[in-house]
């Protein structure tokens, strides 16, 4: 128990409370050092992070696997992630899978949300499985979870992933996920008003929501969330928001594909443009 509330002071001194990455370090490794999962995977976090210790990624990123190995939700679906894009570890997409969907299965909302994803659009060589998909995105966006109720408002109103077409349900969805202030949310919003898809056809109303949904891809792009250049370069590309300028887009994908976006690179392949080498 005395582990358990160093793990609970580490946590509110360093993210709900004072704010103080510093601060909170000496909590989390007391924490860890009584092999509390929660305390083993805030030290991996702040280790990965470089946040009130030096970055230290190789060490950071065991720690989280030591926290997955003892089922703490977050680390399971933080290095499941890991698994499956191979990012810091070697590459596992089959293992990576179980872990997330026991994060999943915790009822970590965000979980859900990422093992939705990953099952339905046919990445790092994960087969496509929508109904385990549409049941963690419906998990998900019932919970609140804005970028499920965008995919899933998406995927309602496209008739994809098994479902029958239905504008109105779909932006019910986009609505409640606009609703949240996500790009992903506004930028969906401006789909249906742009083909009057469950709501009244207006084009100025979707170029707005268009370029309020672009400075918030753009200001994640900025501050590292690769997907944010594809949809950026996917709207340079359609002209949606701005007059469509396959140049522009290609800059976009081009910036996703040296992340090894999958999405982009797939992109790029389509264009007939070359697909640049990954970043290291």
């Amino acid at each position: 128990m005395r582990r358990q509330w160093s793990a609970l002071v580490g946590r509110l001194v360093g993210v709900q409370g004072f704010k103080s990455e510093k601060a909170a370090f000496p909590w989390y490794y007391k924490a860890a050092c009584g092999n509390d999962p929660w305390g083993l995977s805030s030290l991996g976090y702040a280790y990965v992070q470089g946040e009130g210790v030096t970055e230290d990624k190789p060490q950071g990123i065991d720690l989280i696997r030591q926290a997955a190995e003892a089922d703490e939700p977050w680390a399971l679906e933080n290095y499941g992630g890991r698994l499956i894009k191979g990012n810091g570890v070697q590459q596992d997409g089959a293992q990576g899978l179980v872990m997330l969907e026991r994060a999943a299965e915790a009822g970590a909302v965000s979980a859900q949300a990422s093992l939705a994803w990953y099952l339905a659009s046919d990445v790092y060589g994960i087969p496509v499985n929508d109904q385990k998909s549409n049941r963690y995105q419906k998990l998900a966006a019932e919970k609140g979870n804005a970028s499920s109720q965008g995919n899933l408002g998406q995927a309602l109103v496209g008739g994809w992933n098994g479902y029958s077409k239905d504008y109105v349900g779909g932006a019910y969805w986009c609505r409640r996920a606009a609703y949240h202030g996500t790009a992903w949310g506004v930028f969906k919003m401006a789909d249906l008003y742009r083909i009057g898809a469950g709501v009244a056809k207006n084009a100025e109303r979707a170029k707005t929501l268009y370029l309020k949904a672009a400075e918030k891809f753009q200001k994640q792009a900025d501050g590292g969330r690769v997907i944010s250049y594809h949809w950026l370069g996917l709207m340079h590309e359609k002209g949606y928001g701005f007059d469509a300028n396959r140049d522009k887009a290609i800059e976009f994908y081009l910036t996703a594909a040296r992340k090894k976006h999958p999405f982009s690179i797939k992109k790029l392949k389509r264009l007939g443009v070359p697909v640049p080498e990954p970043e290291e």
